[in-house]
């Protein structure tokens, strides 16, 4: 086991998901982040996959060097683009990795401690980080606040 993994639980709520659908009377009220997003980037949602609203506490010993263990949110589902919205300012930054899931991969084979850390993104109220959902990311616990909450969108883009 890798030393800057910490085995962390969280709260989550799915708002959406491919096998059921809309899976929240909330819905409806998370939506128009993607349309900010639409007008921020160009970026256009053709289709969502899931959405979903984590929020994670403190865990002892743990650290903001450390980070949950590094994943890709959907990899039996086809290319698709991941948005992670802050819904407040805290720490456990989110971060990304060099490397990129690939269909046919057995995601549960893939060696976490081997990946190469590139970026670091500290959770800021109203802020979204955007990236290919095939690329390995670990979200992290908050160390110094007293929750860390972000909504996790997983969505196919559409065509330009």
């Amino acid at each position: 086991m890798d030393d800057r993994i910490t085995e962390a639980s969280a709260i989550c709520h799915t708002l959406y998901s491919t096998e059921r659908g809309i899976n929240s009377d909330y819905f409806h009220s998370f939506k128009p982040i993607m349309y900010f997003l639409e007008e921020k980037t160009g970026i256009t949602c053709a289709r969502f996959l899931r959405i979903r609203i984590r929020r994670s506490f403190p865990v002892p010993g743990h650290c903001l060097s450390k980070y949950n263990r590094p994943h890709i949110d959907l990899p039996e589902i086809i290319p698709f683009t991941t948005l992670v919205y802050y819904t407040e300012d805290s720490d456990g930054d989110t971060i990304l990795f060099k490397e990129e899931y690939y269909p046919g991969l057995d995601p549960d084979k893939v060696d976490v401690c081997s990946l190469t850390e590139t970026d670091r993104f500290v959770p800021k109220k109203g802020a979204g980080l955007v990236f290919n959902g095939y690329r390995y990311h670990a979200g992290n616990n908050p160390v110094n606040f007293k929750k860390r909450t972000i909504i996790n969108f997983d969505f196919v883009e559409r065509e330009k």
